[in-house]
């Protein structure tokens, strides 16, 4: 079953003087905070969507809810009108970039103002062609800090850093603390470190003072300033800001498999609030939750071939990839086991229409995977998401031919959006390309909500252009108020492995 998409153009929220957004000279958002005083007055601002496309004529909705009166233009870009008797804003050539708009009522004796914030977009991030990247070997970027614009979509990236030494983990991890303040990140060629970024501008906070056999142990819990780890029979919590540790609690067994990770790989995490986290001994998972300590039962899953096994979004299913089975679903007791998928690729938890638990990811091209690409009217160009409650198949992104992404999905923004990372396998663009490859792309999960969102070329390609491993592939990282992206690309020097820097987008 396939999602319809249309572009939405507008959506109206209420806010508060002290708590809006606003724009620096070059158009990016400065993040003001919720800088309200109990004394500020209640007034509309009316936050308009990404899908305003630059050069083509643009009308807002009317303001509801106010009293009749007359409407003008107080503050704008060149050519915005309003309607003096609806208060409708017109544009009949929207410039790239964003802007603010302020318009007044007057009504009576009394005066309203109302403000807009748009994000004009090239056309091209809406569009459905074959785009490929320019200047694909010789992209000239700036330093650690500098700002760049993607040549094809418009969008402006800033590179966080220019020593080529981020590791990271798979996008289906939690990179951001629970409240956004902090973003964290496996660096380190020779050394490995676990550096603490600034999560709104991406900036050095600190490397951290932790030795942990392996990195990719370490999780975000629903405090913001602690992230866990498994330490032998001990789970850990440890404050980035204050460097102080303490046991969460102390185990029987030793925690993790023979590797000393948690049911897998990194795709194991902690559900939305943060509190559910599946642990293991010996081959036996279980889900605890840090707030109230409660311990669920024990599952032998020795005889299973995991992947990986996670807690799912919501906290009350768990969700196994494994190897010779598929995607697996379980209630977080481990009763009515059931299949989703017949394959075992990358994938993320998110939500249909804001409120259907599901997987988002691809189905393989297997005998069984080609009968539900039949049922369901997909392929293997498709991404789909799989409902829990049924088992049903949407697709929400269609490709011309096979590909495989990197999936980004965490609390909050993940019942709007699934951000993607897709590999181009070393194409050439000059020689061959497709739709969505090698792009960062934004993935609406409501039906008919706005369109998929192209974001930049992420110009992350392997080495010897083989198939990509982890070494080589690009990863999108999400955070939980899904205005900020980061992701890794080897695209200011890919001539050996891992060699990968981060970057971020304001969205």
């Amino acid at each position: 079953m396939r999602i319809s998409r249309a572009v939405a153009f507008c959506t109206v929220v209420y806010t508060c003087v002290g708590a809006v957004e606003a724009f620096a000279a070059d158009g990016h958002p400065v993040s003001k905070g919720n800088t309200r005083s109990p004394a500020a007055a209640p007034r509309p601002v009316f936050h308009l969507s990404d899908a305003v496309i630059a050069g083509k004529a643009w009308a807002s909705q009317e303001p509801k809810g106010l009293p009749e009166g007359t409407w003008q233009v107080k503050a704008g870009p060149e050519g915005v009108e309003t309607d003096a008797k609806t208060g409708q804003i017109r544009w009949t050539n929207p410039t790239e970039g964003g802007h603010r708009i302020r318009t007044e009522l007057r009504a009576g004796g009394d005066t309203v103002p109302v403000e807009w914030f748009l994000r004009v977009v090239r056309g091209t991030a809406f569009s459905k062609e074959v785009l490929r990247p320019p200047n694909y070997e010789d992209f000239q970027l700036p330093a650690a800090g500098g700002w760049f614009t993607d040549p094809v979509f418009g969008t402006r990236i800033r590179r966080i850093t220019d020593d080529q030494s981020v590791r990271g983990f798979n996008g289906e991890r939690a990179m951001f603390s629970s409240d956004d303040r902090f973003f964290i990140v496996w660096v380190g060629r020779t050394i490995p470190k676990l550096r603490l970024l600034d999560g709104q501008t991406g900036a050095f906070v600190k490397d951290l003072p932790l030795a942990i056999p392996d990195f990719s142990t370490v999780r975000w819990s629903y405090e913001p300033e602690m992230i866990v780890f498994p330490d032998g029979h001990r789970l850990m919590g440890y404050n980035v800001v204050t460097e102080v540790s303490r046991v969460i609690k102390e185990f029987n067994e030793k925690l993790g498999n023979q590797k000393g990770r948690l049911c897998g790989g990194d795709g194991n995490d902690f559900d939305d609030k943060g509190e559910w986290l599946l642990l293991e001994h010996d081959g036996r998972m279980f889900a605890y939750n840090l707030r109230t300590h409660e311990r669920g039962p024990e599952k032998d899953m020795t005889g299973y071939d995991v992947d990986y096994c996670t807690m799912s979004a919501s906290g009350q299913y768990i969700v196994g990839c494994l190897r010779k089975r598929g995607v697996v679903l379980w209630n977080r007791d481990w009763t009515d086991e059931r299949q989703l998928l017949p394959n075992s690729p990358h994938m993320d938890i998110a939500y249909l229409n804001g409120s259907q638990e599901c997987v988002v990811s691809r189905i393989s091209g297997s005998r069984q995977g080609k009968d539900l690409w039949k049922k369901h009217g997909v392929d293997g160009g498709s991404l789909v998401a799989v409902r829990f409650s049924d088992g049903e198949i949407f697709e929400v992104l269609h490709s011309d031919r096979w590909f495989s992404p990197m999936i980004s999905a965490v609390g909050g923004s993940n019942r709007q959006h699934v951000y993607l990372a897709i590999e181009s396998y070393g194409l050439d663009p000059g020689d061959k390309w497709h739709r969505y490859f090698g792009e960062i792309v934004g993935v609406p999960l409501d039906e008919g909500a706005d369109a998929i969102r192209r974001l930049a070329h992420h110009r992350c390609r392997t080495h010897d252009s083989s198939s990509h491993t982890f070494s080589d592939q690009p990863e999108a990282w999400i955070n939980h108020a899904g205005d900020r992206l980061f992701f890794r690309s080897n695209m200011d020097d890919y001539t050996e492995k891992g060699r990968h820097d981060l970057f971020m987008i304001e969205l």
